[in-house]
């Protein structure tokens, strides 16, 4: 269920489309076929197994959040990192989504952007939150789809909650979907969890192990660029010299202050994909057109122009790359 803050500016969800209006794209699509989907923000593989997505708490999550609680999960130390990041990765102008988020943010003071939307699971906290103009109140674990558009944020962050995630997968893809092209998605995380409600894989991992789980929730979903991660430990928590020390100073086992993590992605720009794509059609019309052949095209005894016939069967005009539908009629020249 999704829930806003009613004392908050309304948010629009996206209008219902006149059902008694044709759109004008399904003209156009008579006569030009569109081209085949990108497969951006599709899944390409399953990182956890069924026994890596399992809780030992499995009550609903949104019982065991239903009391507020107006506390930060992470030291000083670790929101000051943070805020640095956030500094300076997200301009003012940004609209951001703050997925999984509580009464804090952590984002610089200093800086007004132009929207910040909340999400999370208790709207107590959300609505003590300074920064939000709006939250939604969803399960992400019963419900991993958003109302928004697509491409409605430049940036989504999701902080110290990663861990909570039971279909990853599906929560990332969708975070794609709301991201616009070159947004950023930034999702950090130190050592503390609520035991019985993280799930299995990340139980079992060390911090190492866990940067790693979440940059492969970013490698499973088509379009994310190549993760940036970061790593720091903070002051006075310093692996000692010996060889076990420093094995549990890479692994983040080393006491003291929180540790920082933090995986970085971009969407690829439109200019990147539309490059790919353009070649790749160039490519395939070059290797068809070898074995086509000239025809005129007629429709219900209209000329429509002369067209190339390749061999798989589709239609090119010869003045241009726009596909068009078989004719009804046709005459070799």
């Amino acid at each position: 269920m999704n829930t806003l803050q009613p004392t908050l500016k309304p948010f629009q969800w996206n209008p219902h489309p006149n059902p008694k209006s044709k759109p004008t794209s399904t003209i156009k699509n008579q006569i030009d076929p569109p081209k085949p989907q990108s497969s951006a923000g599709k899944i390409k593989r399953l990182v956890l197994t069924k026994e890596g997505r399992t809780k030992f708490n499995i009550s609903p999550d949104k019982d065991f959040y239903a009391y507020p609680r107006f506390v930060t999960h992470v030291d000083d130390n670790f929101i000051a990192t943070l805020t640095d990041v956030y500094r300076k990765k997200l301009s003012p102008e940004f609209e951001i989504l703050d997925l999984m988020s509580s009464w804090v943010s952590h984002l610089p003071e200093e800086v007004k952007f132009k929207k910040v939307v909340g999400h999370g699971l208790n709207p107590q906290e959300l609505a003590k939150n300074p920064r939000l103009d709006y939250f939604v109140v969803k399960d992400l674990n019963q419900d991993q789809k958003f109302e928004f558009q697509n491409a409605s944020f430049d940036a989504v962050l999701c902080t110290v909650s990663v861990q909570y995630l039971q279909q990853p997968e599906k929560v990332f893809s969708e975070v794609f979907r709301v991201l616009r092209p070159g947004g950023v998605f930034i999702v950090s995380f130190s050592n503390r969890l609520f035991y019985e409600k993280a799930i299995g894989a990340w139980r079992e991992g060390t911090g190492f192990g866990r940067v790693q789980l979440v940059v492969q929730y970013f490698q499973c979903v088509e379009g994310f660029t190549e993760p940036e991660v970061v790593r720091k430990l903070a002051d006075g928590a310093k692996p000692d010299g010996s060889a076990f020390g420093w094995i549990k100073g890479l692994l983040g086992l080393v006491s003291g202050s929180d540790p920082f993590y933090a995986c970085e992605q971009k969407e690829k720009e439109e200019d990147e994909e539309a490059q790919v794509e353009e070649a790749e059609e160039a490519s395939t019309k070059e290797n068809l057109v070898l074995k086509s052949s000239s025809c005129r095209a007629t429709h219900k005894g209209k000329f429509w122009g002369v067209f190339t016939i390749l061999d798989d069967g589709r239609w090119w005009k010869t003045a241009s790359t726009d596909l068009v539908h078989r004719c009804e009629q046709r005459e070799h020249l």
